[in-house]
Order: C-alpha cells, then structure tokens, then sequence
C-alpha cells in the first residue's frame, strides 16, 4: 500500500484584496507618515482632556462629600441632636455653595414621620468642621420641600421670600389639594 505523501509544498499566503494590501515602497504617498503623526497626537490630545474630565468629576465628588458631612454636622449641632446616625435629608445644589438640610427634630422614627420638619439654609466655607446657617423654614409632616409648603421662614429665606405658605395649616391645605410628588 502506498501512503499519500505527507511533504507539503511551501505555505500558501493569504491574500488580501488590493484595496487592503500594504502598497509598495515605490508608491507610498510621503505624506502618510505626517498624517499618522497628526492623527496620532490628536487621539493623545482627546485622552488627556478625558483624563482631566475624570480627575475634575472625582475632586467635585469629593468636596460635594465633605460640605455634606459638614452641613450634617451644623444640622446637629443646631438642633441640639447628638445621634450621629441621624438620617437628615441633604439637598446639595450644583452651583455655589449654599444646601438645604432637612429633618424633624425628633431621633425617633416613629414620631420623626408625624413631626413637622426643619429645613436650614446653610452655605459658606467649612470652619470647624461646620458651616454658616444662614436661616431656614418649616415643612409639614409627609410633604415635600415645596414653595407652596413652606412656612415660617427665617433669616435669609425670609428676605428671599422662599416660604408659600403663611402658617402650618395653610400649608397643610395647599398639600391636601395640590399633586403630590
């Protein structure tokens, strides 16, 4: 019996079509390797400024972090409360640096959902790990920190006119009547 022959001629290459083959030396444009260049730098370009975006987003984090803890801090301390785990309701905005916090003054839970709530207006820099209070409002209990519900405004939301309502009541009623959200 003879077996079929095993030795393989040279190996076949691929061949790619002409429009993807590499040209040769003789016709390659010399300005190829000044467009590479450019295009090159170009994408190096756009990552750095990636990577800056990244690093701004992650410092931005971090201070929106640190005036949280701080306006948490200023919150107790001005209502007197001492339980750290108190969960306060933080409205940091995106511009400047004035936030809203918000909690019933009571640090029990049951009782904290039928209290009316606190809300401080707090901005400035952190001294002491606190921050200045530059006044605040009164919300209902189970209502949102609306215009329409706000009522008994001091300090600098009264100059700003930032309360709707006169009293509690009136804000009771505009929250029994209008949507809720």
């Amino acid at each position: 019996m003879s077996a079929p022959s095993t030795a393989a001629g040279p190996p076949r290459r691929l061949r790619l079509p002409s429009w993807a083959a590499p040209r040769p030396q003789r016709e390659r444009d010399p300005a190829s390797r000044d467009v590479r260049t450019i295009e090159s730098t170009i994408l190096v370009l756009i990552g750095l400024l990636l990577a800056v975006a990244v690093v701004y987003d992650v410092v931005h984090q971090v201070r929106l972090n640190t005036r949280e803890s701080a306006d948490r801090a200023t919150w107790r301390t001005f209502a007197h409360v001492s339980d750290v785990k108190t969960r306060l309701d933080v409205r940091t905005l995106e511009r400047g640096t004035t936030d809203f916090v918000c909690r019933s003054t009571s640090t029990v839970a049951a009782i904290a959902a039928h209290q009316l709530r606190l809300c401080l207006m707090i901005s400035g820099p952190i001294v002491d790990g606190r921050r200045h209070i530059d006044g605040g409002y009164y919300i209902p209990p189970q209502t949102s920190d609306r215009y329409a519900y706000r009522y008994g405004c001091f300090g600098l939301p009264a100059q700003r006119a930032l309360c709707g309502a006169s009293s509690e009541a009136v804000a009771v009623k505009a929250w029994a009547l209008g949507p809720h959200q």
